[in-house]
């Protein structure tokens, strides 16, 4: 009986670690015919004044039911993103414009590398915070493409800034937060009752 209640807490112990919040990347994958493209920045967080880049990942035949996607609108695909990745040829009639306000800027697909087929870059540095539409046109594959999509949220300099600038009451640090609390509990709940555990076994 000993035994199973020391498992017990051993096996709380190791779940509570597993369950503690975790970084985590903001992309999306929408479908668009056959295709499933993966977008988002490059740099997470993305912060106005850093250089990043829009990222996209193209594969074909990737999204489980292509049949059901809308080319005009573009949808939801399923978290099952695996498929063969699109080839430059499939690739090279897609238009890529970024819309922030009544500004617009046209932009230009770079493949990321030998190393990552079917991916694909815009280096670009947002200036302003905030939302930021990226529309996609022409053709991929032979099939036309008009899809509007909104990356991560750009985030102010002084998210990220440190220290801050001397007469600027306005950039105060962000509060750790609800979750960053609950996060931290869960290791601690979760250390002390992996020491717990490993003590009584001693004992044993």
């Amino acid at each position: 009986m000993r035994k199973m209640i020391i498992a017990a807490g051993l096996a709380i112990g190791v779940g509570l670690l597993c369950i503690s919040p975790a970084p985590v990347f903001a992309h999306e994958t929408i479908t668009v015919g056959e295709y499933a493209i993966e977008y988002g920045w490059q740099n997470e967080p993305p912060v106005a004044g850093q250089p990043n880049a829009l990222f996209f990942h193209i594969a074909k035949g990737a999204a489980g039911h292509p049949e059901e996607a809308t080319p005009a609108a573009g949808q939801d695909a399923a978290e099952d993103s695996a498929g063969e990745p699109a080839s430059a040829v499939e690739v090279s009639g897609l238009t890529v414009s970024i819309v922030y306000g009544d500004q617009t800027k046209n932009l230009t697909l770079q493949p990321l590398g030998e190393e990552a087929p079917g991916a694909y870059i815009v280096p670009l540095t947002p200036t302003i915070p905030g939302i930021y539409t990226v529309r996609l046109g022409g053709q991929l594959g032979g099939a036309p493409v008009s899809v509007e999509v909104q990356p991560e949220e750009v985030h102010p300099a002084d998210a990220v800034q440190f220290p801050l600038a001397e007469g600027n009451p306005d950039a105060a640090p962000e509060p750790f937060g609800l979750a960053g609390w609950l996060g931290l509990a869960g290791i601690v709940l979760g250390l002390a009752g992996i020491g717990l555990g490993l003590a009584a076994l001693r004992k044993t």
